[in-house]
């Protein structure tokens, strides 16, 4: 059997077929036959992927590898930090360099430490996924800490990119530890 042609179509329907041709001679003249096999992305696969995805973002965000978080992300991503948090200023931020400087830039100068604890990560349909998790925090100013129960839920396209996000937060833990 040999493979005579390879279909690969991940922008459509993620379809990969197929045809092997099979040349049989028994007492007789060669007999070609092709079987055509149809190979689908399933959604299991592409959950388990964006879950690596994301999971990869949080690794690299934990040791500060900002080039790898920003690195992920669509070009025109867009971020939403949760209503009522000082940082929702921005909303909606689009763009890897907009996040960058106005939330992770905003974070860092704001607080004395700010860590994700007990990170978990959930696939859903539709190229969602969500965490959960708390935010173990310091705030500079007013040098009170915080941990903070947080959700976060993203949005990847079929090339695995990142293009949405949307954070859910404790938001008057978040006010409460600013004033």
């Amino acid at each position: 059997m040999k493979v005579v042609k390879r279909h690969c179509d991940p922008q459509k329907n993620k379809v990969v077929y197929f045809i092997f041709e099979n040349v049989q001679a028994k007492n007789g003249p060669k007999q070609k036959h092709n079987y055509i096999i149809i190979i689908k992305q399933t959604k299991i696969m592409r959950t388990e992927l964006n879950i690596k995805i994301i999971d990869a973002l949080y690794n690299a965000f934990s040791t500060g590898d900002m080039p790898t978080v920003l690195g992920l992300m669509h070009p025109e991503i867009e971020w939403n930090e949760a209503e009522s948090n000082s940082l929702a200023d921005g909303n909606p931020y689009v763009g890897p360099d907009s996040i960058l400087e106005g939330v992770f830039a905003r974070l860092g100068a704001n607080h004395e430490y700010f860590g994700l604890q007990d990170v978990k990560v959930h696939g859903m349909n539709d190229n969602m996924v969500l965490a959960t998790l708390r935010y173990d925090a310091k705030v500079k100013a007013t040098g009170k800490s915080y941990s903070a129960q947080a959700a976060h839920l993203w949005s990847l396209n079929d090339e695995g990119k990142i293009t949405v996000f949307q954070q859910f937060v404790d938001t008057k833990k978040l006010a409460d530890s600013e004033k």
